[in-house]
Protein backbone atom coordinates (compact mmCIF):
# COMPACT_ATOMS: atom_id res chain seq x y z
CA UNK A 1 0.00 0.00 0.00
CA UNK A 2 1.39 3.34 -0.93
CA UNK A 3 2.27 6.21 1.68
CA UNK A 4 -0.16 8.62 0.08
CA UNK A 5 -3.18 6.06 0.01
CA UNK A 6 -6.32 7.10 1.35
CA UNK A 7 -8.47 5.79 3.48
CA UNK A 8 -12.24 5.39 3.68
CA UNK A 9 -14.53 4.51 6.62
CA UNK A 10 -18.22 3.20 5.67
CA UNK A 11 -20.45 2.73 8.98
CA UNK A 12 -22.97 0.54 7.59
CA UNK A 13 -21.14 -1.21 5.22
CA UNK A 14 -23.86 -4.00 4.52
CA UNK A 15 -26.15 -0.99 2.50
CA UNK A 16 -26.93 -2.16 -0.90
CA UNK A 17 -27.09 1.73 -1.95
CA UNK A 18 -23.59 2.13 -0.83
CA UNK A 19 -22.00 -0.84 -2.41
CA UNK A 20 -21.32 0.63 -5.86
CA UNK A 21 -20.03 3.92 -4.14
CA UNK A 22 -17.64 1.52 -1.95
CA UNK A 23 -16.85 0.15 -5.37
CA UNK A 24 -16.05 3.32 -7.31
CA UNK A 25 -13.83 4.54 -4.54
CA UNK A 26 -11.69 1.41 -4.43
CA UNK A 27 -11.02 1.71 -7.55
CA UNK A 28 -9.79 5.53 -7.21
CA UNK A 29 -7.62 3.75 -5.31
CA UNK A 30 -9.04 4.27 -1.58
CA UNK A 31 -8.44 1.75 1.20
CA UNK A 32 -11.62 0.88 2.23
CA UNK A 33 -12.77 0.00 5.91
CA UNK A 34 -15.98 -0.46 6.82
CA UNK A 35 -18.72 -1.54 9.88
CA UNK A 36 -21.82 -3.84 10.23
CA UNK A 37 -23.98 -3.98 13.53
CA UNK A 38 -23.57 -7.66 14.17
CA UNK A 39 -20.78 -10.60 13.62
CA UNK A 40 -23.19 -12.65 11.11
CA UNK A 41 -23.43 -8.83 8.98
CA UNK A 42 -19.60 -8.53 9.46
CA UNK A 43 -18.80 -11.82 8.03
CA UNK A 44 -20.99 -12.25 5.17
CA UNK A 45 -20.02 -8.37 3.97
CA UNK A 46 -16.82 -9.20 4.28
CA UNK A 47 -17.40 -12.55 1.97
CA UNK A 48 -19.38 -9.89 -0.59
CA UNK A 49 -16.61 -8.06 -0.97
CA UNK A 50 -13.78 -10.83 -0.90
CA UNK A 51 -13.41 -10.97 -4.97
CA UNK A 52 -13.64 -7.41 -5.86
CA UNK A 53 -11.49 -6.01 -2.52
CA UNK A 54 -9.64 -8.60 -0.68
CA UNK A 55 -7.61 -6.02 1.22
CA UNK A 56 -11.12 -4.18 2.73
CA UNK A 57 -11.77 -4.34 6.88
CA UNK A 58 -14.42 -4.71 8.74
CA UNK A 59 -15.40 -3.88 12.37
CA UNK A 60 -18.04 -4.65 14.36
CA UNK A 61 -20.20 -1.40 15.53
CA UNK A 62 -23.80 -1.91 17.16
CA UNK A 63 -25.53 1.67 16.96
CA UNK A 64 -28.23 0.32 19.99
CA UNK A 65 -25.29 0.00 21.99
CA UNK A 66 -24.62 2.82 25.02
CA UNK A 67 -20.87 2.52 23.71
CA UNK A 68 -21.46 2.90 20.03
CA UNK A 69 -20.12 5.84 20.20
CA UNK A 70 -16.51 4.85 22.67
CA UNK A 71 -16.27 2.08 19.99
CA UNK A 72 -16.80 4.13 16.98
CA UNK A 73 -13.75 6.34 18.65
CA UNK A 74 -11.60 3.41 18.63
CA UNK A 75 -12.39 2.94 15.15
CA UNK A 76 -11.60 6.07 13.65
CA UNK A 77 -8.67 6.70 15.45
CA UNK A 78 -7.39 3.43 14.26
CA UNK A 79 -8.64 3.93 10.71
CA UNK A 80 -7.79 7.65 10.20
CA UNK A 81 -10.33 8.19 7.19
CA UNK A 82 -10.04 10.63 4.61
CA UNK A 83 -13.74 10.34 3.98
CA UNK A 84 -16.61 8.94 6.25
CA UNK A 85 -19.74 7.95 4.91
CA UNK A 86 -22.55 7.32 7.34
CA UNK A 87 -25.10 4.66 5.52
CA UNK A 88 -26.56 2.98 8.66
CA UNK A 89 -30.35 3.04 8.82
CA UNK A 90 -33.45 1.07 9.87
CA UNK A 91 -37.19 1.11 8.63
CA UNK A 92 -39.63 -0.72 10.38
CA UNK A 93 -41.17 -3.70 8.86
CA UNK A 94 -44.56 -3.91 10.82
CA UNK A 95 -46.48 -0.84 12.95
CA UNK A 96 -43.85 2.09 13.37
CA UNK A 97 -44.87 3.05 16.08
CA UNK A 98 -43.71 -0.51 18.39
CA UNK A 99 -40.28 0.17 16.47
CA UNK A 100 -39.81 3.94 17.40
CA UNK A 101 -36.51 3.58 19.80
CA UNK A 102 -35.21 1.57 17.53
CA UNK A 103 -35.98 3.58 13.97
CA UNK A 104 -35.02 7.00 16.05
CA UNK A 105 -31.94 5.66 17.22
CA UNK A 106 -30.05 3.85 14.24
CA UNK A 107 -31.60 6.94 11.64
CA UNK A 108 -30.54 9.61 13.78
CA UNK A 109 -29.54 9.75 17.38
CA UNK A 110 -26.94 7.47 17.24
CA UNK A 111 -25.74 8.90 14.10
CA UNK A 112 -25.05 12.50 15.55
CA UNK A 113 -23.49 10.39 18.26
CA UNK A 114 -20.61 9.07 16.10
CA UNK A 115 -20.72 12.32 13.92
CA UNK A 116 -20.05 14.26 17.04
CA UNK A 117 -16.90 11.77 17.40
CA UNK A 118 -16.04 12.09 13.94
CA UNK A 119 -16.37 16.19 13.84
CA UNK A 120 -13.89 16.42 16.57
CA UNK A 121 -11.39 14.22 14.22
CA UNK A 122 -11.68 15.88 10.94
CA UNK A 123 -11.65 19.57 12.86
CA UNK A 124 -8.41 18.58 13.79
CA UNK A 125 -6.99 17.29 10.54
CA UNK A 126 -8.35 20.42 8.85
CA UNK A 127 -9.50 18.35 5.92
CA UNK A 128 -11.70 15.16 4.73
CA UNK A 129 -15.29 14.98 3.20
CA UNK A 130 -18.20 13.22 5.32
CA UNK A 131 -21.19 11.60 3.29
CA UNK A 132 -24.39 10.64 5.31
CA UNK A 133 -27.72 8.89 3.86
CA UNK A 134 -30.25 10.58 5.21
CA UNK A 135 -33.75 10.31 3.35
CA UNK A 136 -36.57 11.90 1.08
CA UNK A 137 -38.59 10.81 3.73
CA UNK A 138 -37.42 13.45 5.87
CA UNK A 139 -38.69 16.30 3.61
CA UNK A 140 -42.38 15.54 4.71
CA UNK A 141 -44.03 13.35 7.73
CA UNK A 142 -46.48 11.26 6.24
CA UNK A 143 -49.04 8.05 6.98
CA UNK A 144 -47.30 5.55 5.99
CA UNK A 145 -43.36 6.05 7.78
CA UNK A 146 -43.63 9.49 9.85
CA UNK A 147 -41.51 8.00 12.48
CA UNK A 148 -38.84 7.11 9.80
CA UNK A 149 -39.74 10.42 8.09
CA UNK A 150 -39.36 12.41 11.35
CA UNK A 151 -35.53 10.68 12.49
CA UNK A 152 -34.41 11.56 8.82
CA UNK A 153 -35.88 15.03 8.99
CA UNK A 154 -33.86 15.80 12.42
CA UNK A 155 -30.62 13.85 10.24
CA UNK A 156 -30.99 16.45 7.35
CA UNK A 157 -31.35 19.30 9.49
CA UNK A 158 -28.23 18.25 12.33
CA UNK A 159 -26.11 18.00 8.77
CA UNK A 160 -27.29 21.13 7.45
CA UNK A 161 -25.72 23.08 10.81
CA UNK A 162 -22.89 20.20 10.86
CA UNK A 163 -21.85 21.01 7.38
CA UNK A 164 -21.72 24.56 8.36
CA UNK A 165 -19.63 23.98 11.50
CA UNK A 166 -17.18 21.87 9.01
CA UNK A 167 -17.06 23.70 6.38
CA UNK A 168 -15.14 26.13 8.96
CA UNK A 169 -12.25 23.24 9.37
CA UNK A 170 -12.19 22.94 6.19
CA UNK A 171 -14.13 19.51 6.16
CA UNK A 172 -16.88 19.28 3.35
CA UNK A 173 -20.30 17.20 4.24
CA UNK A 174 -22.61 15.84 2.03
CA UNK A 175 -26.09 15.18 2.20
CA UNK A 176 -27.86 12.35 0.33
CA UNK A 177 -31.64 11.88 0.08
CA UNK A 178 -32.33 8.72 -1.58
CA UNK A 179 -35.90 7.96 -3.04
CA UNK A 180 -37.40 4.73 -3.72
CA UNK A 181 -34.28 2.15 -3.68
CA UNK A 182 -35.06 -1.66 -4.77
CA UNK A 183 -33.58 -2.65 -1.64
CA UNK A 184 -34.48 -6.00 0.14
CA UNK A 185 -35.23 -3.61 3.17
CA UNK A 186 -37.97 -1.57 1.05
CA UNK A 187 -39.21 -4.74 -0.68
CA UNK A 188 -40.06 -6.31 2.23
CA UNK A 189 -41.64 -2.97 3.53
CA UNK A 190 -43.25 -1.56 0.84
CA UNK A 191 -44.15 -5.11 -1.57
CA UNK A 192 -42.09 -4.99 -4.27
CA UNK A 193 -43.97 -3.41 -7.36
CA UNK A 194 -42.12 -2.32 -10.16
CA UNK A 195 -42.62 1.46 -10.92
CA UNK A 196 -40.68 4.53 -12.35
CA UNK A 197 -40.42 5.97 -8.81
CA UNK A 198 -38.27 2.94 -8.25
CA UNK A 199 -34.41 3.02 -8.71
CA UNK A 200 -31.79 0.60 -8.57
CA UNK A 201 -28.65 1.02 -5.83
CA UNK A 202 -26.14 0.37 -8.50
CA UNK A 203 -27.29 3.88 -10.36
CA UNK A 204 -28.09 5.44 -6.97
CA UNK A 205 -24.47 4.37 -5.67
CA UNK A 206 -22.64 5.38 -8.87
CA UNK A 207 -24.62 9.03 -8.10
CA UNK A 208 -23.68 9.71 -4.71
CA UNK A 209 -19.37 9.27 -5.84
CA UNK A 210 -20.33 11.23 -8.63
CA UNK A 211 -21.74 13.87 -6.07
CA UNK A 212 -18.47 13.74 -3.95
CA UNK A 213 -16.06 14.47 -6.94
CA UNK A 214 -18.50 17.58 -7.62
CA UNK A 215 -18.60 18.05 -3.80
CA UNK A 216 -22.13 18.74 -3.79
CA UNK A 217 -24.25 19.82 -0.64
CA UNK A 218 -27.25 18.09 -0.56
CA UNK A 219 -28.44 15.27 -2.84
CA UNK A 220 -31.41 13.89 -4.22
CA UNK A 221 -30.88 10.41 -5.42
CA UNK A 222 -32.12 9.99 -8.24
CA UNK A 223 -32.31 13.67 -8.98
CA UNK A 224 -36.25 13.64 -10.21
CA UNK A 225 -37.02 13.12 -6.27
CA UNK A 226 -36.09 17.41 -5.71
CA UNK A 227 -39.31 17.81 -7.68
CA UNK A 228 -41.51 15.15 -6.40
CA UNK A 229 -40.87 16.46 -2.70
CA UNK A 230 -41.29 19.93 -3.68
CA UNK A 231 -44.79 19.31 -4.42
CA UNK A 232 -45.07 17.26 -1.50
CA UNK A 233 -44.48 20.24 0.72
CA UNK A 234 -46.57 22.69 -1.52
CA UNK A 235 -49.87 20.47 -0.39
CA UNK A 236 -51.84 22.21 2.29
CA UNK A 237 -51.73 20.20 5.28
CA UNK A 238 -56.14 20.31 5.63
CA UNK A 239 -55.76 17.92 2.13
CA UNK A 240 -52.59 16.10 3.25
CA UNK A 241 -53.57 14.35 6.06
CA UNK A 242 -56.49 12.86 4.26
CA UNK A 243 -54.20 11.32 1.98
CA UNK A 244 -52.51 7.82 2.60
CA UNK A 245 -49.62 7.93 1.55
Amino acid sequence: MKADTKTMLVVGGSSEIIRPTILCFHKEGYKICFTSSSQESLDKTLQGFNEDIPQIKGYKLDLMQDSASSTFAGILQKVQPDVLIVAAGFLPLNNQLLALKRTLTVNFTAVAEILACAAEYFAERKSGTVIVLSSVAGDRGRFSNFVYGSAKAGLTAFLSGFRAYLFHHGVHVMTVKPGIVSTRMTQQMMGYKKSLLWSDPDKVGRQIFAAFKRRRNVVYAPGFWRLIMTIFRLIPEWIFKRIKI
